[in-house]
C-alpha cells in the first residue's frame, strides 16, 4: 500500500484485541479526532502485538473531517502482512451472549453454590466473548465480594467505575478474591473491556470476558435487599439450644458442618436470636472450639456485610482461628447469615444467650455451712461431689441467702467451710463487661497445702450476683465450695499472750511463731494491733520481732495485703513475709503464717507502760552509791527478778555511765551503764550493763539491758548478774561525794627526786576526786618532766567545763611520754 488517503466512517479509537479485525496485529488510532470540518488532526497508528504490547510499531497519523461528517485518514504501508488497520464499529450492535436468570448462581449475595466443589461455578470454558447481563442489577459488582461468593470459589469483580455511553469501549481489570482475608480481594486479576450502551432509552453494559483459571468466576451484582426476600422455605434455622453461649461442651452435639452440610442463608430462633460478635469462652456453645462473627452486626440500612466466622483454638488465645467466610444482613431487625462451616468436629457457632435469666440456672439457697473462715466441726463433712446429680453433672448455678453469695477469693484453711477440702477462687471475679470467663478453684488439701488440687470453673457477673459453671462429677471426695463472708464476723483465733507485747523482752522469754498455724487471728491485749514501726531488737519476747511495715488499712478497704518485717540487732527488716489484714472498725484481723526460727508477730502497746508506778520495782539502797566501798556484808542482786523494771530512787537516781574501782557500791564487781542515757524522745533503748572486774579492766562481763527515760527518772530492765559478786550501782553527785586529793607534792612547781618522792598513782582507785591544793585543777598545759612530784607529770587536754555542761569527757596526758587516758 502506498501513501494514500482513505475514506471511512471511523478507524478504531480504542485498543482492539490482538488477532482481531482480520489481522494478526490489529491497528488502531491513538489520538484526538478532529471536531471541525476541514481541519486535520495528528495522532498515532498503534498495533497490538501481544496482551501487554498495546502500541507497538507506532506511526504518524493524520485525520481530516470532511463535509458530511465522515473522516479521511492518511495511511502508510504496514510492516508486513500480519499488520492491518481496524475500522471502528458500534460494539453495542455486535452479537453478544446474554446472562439471564439461568446465571443466577453468579449473584453476589443470594447465590449459595460457591461453598463446595460439587456445586461451584467456574469459567474455564467461557472462551472470549461479549456478554450482556440481564439478571440481578445487570452488571459486574465494583466492590469486593466475599470469598466463595457468586457461586464460585474465587469471585471476580471489576476494579474502577463503569463507563458512560460517550466513553465508548474502555479497558478495565477484573480482580479475584482468593482467600477469606480481605487483603486478598485482588490477589489475582485479568483485563477485560467494557462498553456502556443505550438502546430504546434503556442503558446496559457489554463486557468482553475471557476464559478463567479453574475455580475462578465472574460475579453478577444484586441488591442487598434480595437477601431479605428469600422465602422462609429456603432458609435454614438454628434451633438447638446447645448453640447458646451458656451451654457447655456436649460430646453428643454434632459439629456445624454435620448439621449444615449444604450452606444456605440461616436465621437463629433460639435465645437472643443472633450469633455472638466477640470471642466466646472455649468449651461452650455445645462444642469445644466456640465460634463467633468477627465484625459487628450491621444496621438495617448497611446492606450485606462480608465477615468471617472465627473459632477459638485454646482457652487463652482469642485470635481468629480457622476463619470461614460469612455474610450477614439485617432484615429490619431480623438477622440472616450465610455461613460455610469448617469440615472439622467440635466447632459450632455461638448464639447469644442470657444466662443470667432465672430459667437458665439453679439457685443453692441458705447453705450457711459454706461460710468462709468457719472451722468445720467434727467429721460429718459436707460435700459438693455430684451436687448436680444427673449427667453431665454440671450447669449454671448461684448462691443465695448465705454470706456474700459468691465464692471467696481468700485462701481457706484445711477443714473449714463445713467440709474437709474447702474450695476457693484463685483470681478475682470478672466484671459485668467481661462476659463468661474461665477461673481456677483451688482446694486446701492439708494444713499447709492450699492448692493441692485445682478445678476449672466458669464465671459470669450478672450485676447483682455471680453465676458459676463447673463439673460436679470430678474428685469423688469431701470437697465443697466456700462462700465469702465478712471475716470480721467470723470466729477467728484470739492471741493474748503478754510475751507478744512490744515491750516484752526477748532476753527473758525467747519464743517464736514457728508452731503458729496458718489462719485468721485477732490480738486481744495491748493496743490489739501490730506495731507499724520497727521495734528495738529483743522486743516482743523474740530475737526477731515482727511489725507491719505499711500502714493498717482504713475501714472499707476490705482485705488487703501487707508486709510484716522481722528485725534483728543489725537491721529492721532482715526477713519478711506477706500477710492479709482487714480493718473491722473496732479491731483488726490478720491472716498469719508460721514463721522461721526467732521470728514472732508483735502487739503494739504504750511506749510508757513501764513508767507507770505499778510497773517497776524501786531500789533505794544507800550502799549502791558508786563512791562507796564494799563492806563485809554480802549483797546479792541475783535475787532480783530478771526482766522486771527497776527504778533507783536515791542519789542521782540513775546508774553511772563510767567504770569504777572494784570493791565499790557494796560489790566486788560494780556495774555501770555503757553509754549515755537516752532522751525521753528516744523511747525504749537497748544498752549493755558492764562490770569492772579489776583496777584497770572495764567493759567486762557485759549483759544486755533496756532503759526508758520517764522524764524525771529512768527505769531499767536487766537480766541476772553473772553471780552474787556482781551488782548494780547508782551514780552519786560528784560535786558532793568526790574524794579529796590534797598531797602537796602534786603541785606542778615541786620537783621530782628519785628515791625521795612519794608520788605513786598506780594504786589510786577509780572514782571522782577533787583537787584541794593549788588552783584546784589539773594543769591545762604540758608541764616539764620531773615536776609535780612525778617523773611524768599529768596535764589535761581541753577546757574545763562550765557548771551547766555537767559531766564531760577529757584526755589526761603525761609529759615526756605518749601515754594518755580518758578521764571525766
Amino acid at each position: 500500500m502506498g501513501q494514500d488517503r482513505y475514506r471511512t466512517w471511523s478507524y478504531a479509537t480504542f485498543v482492539p484485541e490482538e488477532i482481531s479485525c482480520g489481522n494478526r496485529y490489529a491497528g488502531w488510532y491513538n489520538g484526538e479526532m478532529p471536531t471541525e470540518v476541514g481541519k486535520i488532526q495528528k495522532g498515532q497508528y498503534c498495533f497490538v502485538t501481544s496482551a501487554s504490547a498495546k502500541c507497538s510499531s507506532p506511526r504518524d497519523a493524520r485525520v481530516l473531517k470532511c463535509p458530511g461528517g465522515f473522516y479521511v485518514y492518511h495511511l502508510l504501508p504496514t510492516a508486513n502482512a500480519n499488520y492491518g488497520y481496524c475500522a471502528d464499529a458500534d460494539v453495542c450492535d455486535v452479537a453478544s451472549e446474554e446472562w439471564g436468570r439461568e446465571e443466577n448462581n453468579r449473584l453476589q449475595y443470594t447465590s449459595i453454590t460457591g461453598f463446595y466443589s460439587s456445586t461451584r461455578k467456574t469459567d474455564t470454558a467461557l472462551g472470549k466473548k461479549w456478554v450482556k447481563i440481564t439478571t440481578g442489577l445487570g452488571r459486574i459488582p465494583t466492590k469486593c465480594p466475599g470469598f466463595q461468593s457468586c457461586g464460585t470459589l474465587y469471585p471476580g469483580w471489576m476494579e474502577g467505575e463503569h463507563p458512560v455511553p460517550a466513553d465508548r469501549v474502555v479497558d478495565r481489570k477484573i480482580c479475584y478474591h482468593t482467600s477469606v482475608t480481605m487483603d486478598s480481594c485482588c490477589a489475582h486479576s485479568q483485563n477485560i473491556k467494557v462498553v456502556s450502551c443505550s438502546r430504546n432509552s434503556k442503558q446496559f453494559y457489554l463486557y468482553k470476558l475471557y476464559t478463567t483459571a479453574n475455580n475462578y468466576g465472574y460475579c453478577i451484582d444484586e441488591s442487598p435487599d434480595e437477601v431479605c426476600k428469600i422465602p422462609n422455605s429456603q432458609i435454614k434455622y438454628i434451633t438447638d439450644q446447645r448453640h447458646g453461649t451458656g451451654h457447655f461442651y456436649d460430646s453428643g452435639f454434632q459439629a456445624d458442618y454435620q448439621m449444615y452440610l449444604i450452606p444456605s442463608w440461616m436465621e437463629v430462633t433460639i435465645h437472643q436470636k443472633r450469633l455472638v460478635h466477640q470471642p466466646p469462652t472455649q468449651y461452650f456453645c455445645g462444642g469445644i472450639y466456640a465460634g463467633w462473627v468477627e465484625d459487628a452486626a450491621p444496621g438495617p440500612n448497611e446492606g450485606v456485610i462480608d465477615s468471617r466466622a472465627c473459632f477459638r483454638d485454646s482457652m487463652s488465645n482469642e485470635n481468629c482461628y480457622q476463619p470461614q467466610p460469612l455474610k450477614m444482613k439485617n432484615c429490619n431487625g431480623k438477622m440472616r447469615y450465610l455461613y460455610t462451616p469448617p469440615r472439622v468436629t467440635r466447632r459450632n457457632m455461638c448464639v447469644e444467650e442470657d444466662i443470667c435469666d432465672a430459667k437458665s440456672h439453679e439457685v443453692f439457697t441458705g447453705e450457711t455451712w459454706r461460710l468462709a473462715f468457719t472451722k468445720t466441726q467434727g467429721t460429718d463433712y459436707k460435700k459438693d461431689y455430684r451436687k448436680m446429680d444427673t449427667s453431665p453433672y454440671r450447669g449454671w448455678f448461684r448462691f443465695a441467702g448465705v454470706g456474700h453469695n459468691k465464692i471467696t477469693e481468700v485462701q481457706q484453711e484445711y477443714m473449714s467451710c463445713g467440709t474437709q477440702y474447702p474450695g476457693w477462687m484463685m483470681t478475682p471475679h470478672p466484671s459485668v463487661e467481661d462476659g463468661v470467663v474461665n477461673r481456677k478453684i483451688a482446694f486446701t488439701t492439708a494444713v499447709s497445702s492450699y492448692t493441692g488440687r485445682t478445678h476449672d470453673i466458669f464465671v459470669k457477673n450478672c450485676g447483682t450476683y455471680m453465676l458459676y459453671n463447673m463439673n460436679f462429677n470430678e474428685w469423688g471426695t469431701n470437697w465443697g465450695l466456700c462462700v465469702d463472708t465478712d471475716v470480721c464476723k467470723a470466729s477467728v483465733e484470739e492471741l493474748d499472750q503478754d510475751h507478744r507485747l512490744v515491750n516484752a523482752w526477748g532476753s527473758i522469754t525467747q519464743t517464736d511463731d514457728r508452731s503458729l498455724l496458718r489462719g485468721w487471728y485477732r490480738f486481744k491485749n495491748g493496743f490489739e494491733k501490730m506495731p507499724e514501726t520497727c521495734p528495738i531488737a529483743n522486743s516482743c519476747g523474740s530475737l526477731k520481732p515482727g511489725y507491719l511495715s505499711q500502714p493498717h488499712p482504713e475501714i472499707g478497704e476490705g482485705i488487703v495485703e501487707r508486709k510484716v518485717c522481722f528485725g534483728d540487732a543489725d537491721q529492721c527488716c532482715s526477713s519478711s513475709r506477706d500477710v492479709l489484714v482487714k480493718n473491722c472498725g473496732t479491731h483488726f484481723v490478720y491472716r498469719l503464717y508460721p514463721t522461721t526460727t526467732y521470728e514472732k508477730y508483735c502487739v503494739e502497746e504504750s511506749s510508757t507502760t513501764m513508767c507507770n508506778a505499778n510497773a517497776y520495782t524501786e531500789l533505794d539502797d544507800d550502799w549502791r552509791g558508786d563512791t562507796l566501798p564494799r563492806t563485809d556484808e554480802k549483797r546479792d542482786d541475783t535475787l532480783l527478778t530478771a526482766g522486771n523494771w527497776l527504778r533507783f530512787t536515791n542519789y542521782l537516781g540513775r546508774m553511772p555511765e563510767y567504770s569504777m574501782s572494784i570493791h565499790s557500791c557494796g560489790f566486788y564487781y560494780p556495774g555501770y551503764l555503757r553509754g549515755t542515757h537516752p532522751t525521753r524522745a528516744q523511747g525504749l533503748v537497748n544498752y549493755d550493763i558492764c562490770w569492772s572486774t579489776s583496777m584497770t579492766n572495764q567493759d567486762q562481763s557485759c549483759k544486755q539491758a533496756q532503759v526508758r527515760n520517764c522524764g524525771s527518772y529512768y527505769v531499767y530492765r536487766m537480766i541476772k548478774p553473772p553471780s552474787w559478786q556482781y551488782g548494780f550501782c547508782v551514780a552519786q553527785d560528784q560535786c558532793k561525794d568526790a574524794r579529796d586529793m590534797m598531797d602537796r607534792w602534786r603541785l606542778v612547781v615541786n620537783p621530782f627526786v628519785s628515791g625521795q618522792s612519794k608520788a605513786a598513782d598506780q594504786t589510786t582507785k577509780k572514782g571522782w576526786y577533787r583537787m584541794t591544793i593549788g588552783h584546784g585543777t589539773m594543769p591545762l598545759y604540758e608541764p616539764d618532766t620531773n615536776y609535780g612530784g612525778a617523773a611524768y607529770p599529768s596535764w589535761m587536754l581541753g577546757e574545763l567545763p562550765e557548771q551547766d555542761d555537767g559531766e564531760v569527757e577529757r584526755i589526761a596526758k603525761f609529759a615526756g611520754t605518749s601515754h594518755q587516758i580518758k578521764i571525766r
